[in-house]
């Protein structure tokens, strides 16, 4: 447990009352001091455990991005309709995932396709890097749920 949270860390793919939490970066992202000294948490969205790594053979897939989402709203209380179009197939063995310092490390192939926050800051793209494997997880615990019903 994290002090101060009362809700346990996932640490297996069907555990259940649990907190699977992650931020993502580039191999090569260098943090800063104070980012360091924050409680980060990861827990591997390939694996399920709090730590460790997954190679790019485990990796179910990421859905790539499929537009830049930018809202201004100055004035008004409401957002215009934006339609974006369906999202393409999901791109299995993508990347290896490895926590280290807290964060989760992946190899982007591609980085050109990426819009990070900063360089190698991929945590806008938690789940579409990992969308595949957390549809999968969503449904082993939900099974696990309803099992102990």
């Amino acid at each position: 447990m994290i002090e101060g949270i009362a809700t346990p860390l996932c640490n297996s793919a069907i555990q259940t009352g649990c907190l699977a939490a992650w931020s993502t970066y580039g191999t090569k992202y260098e943090a800063e001091e104070q980012e360091l000294s924050d409680p980060y948490v990861c827990v591997n969205p390939v694996t399920w455990q709090v730590g460790g790594g997954a190679d790019k053979a485990q990796h179910r897939g990421m859905v790539p991005e499929i537009g830049r989402v930018s809202l201004r709203v100055v004035g008004e209380d409401r957002v215009p309709r934006q339609d974006l179009p369906a999202p393409a197939a999901p791109v299995p063995h993508y990347t290896a995932a490895r926590c280290e310092q807290g964060m989760l490390r992946v190899s982007i192939p591609d980085p050109e396709n990426f819009h990070p926050f900063t360089p190698g800051d991929y945590h806008n793209y938690d789940y579409t890097l990992f969308h595949s494997d957390v549809k999968a997880n969503a449904g082993l615990r939900e099974a696990q749920y309803l099992q102990r019903l």
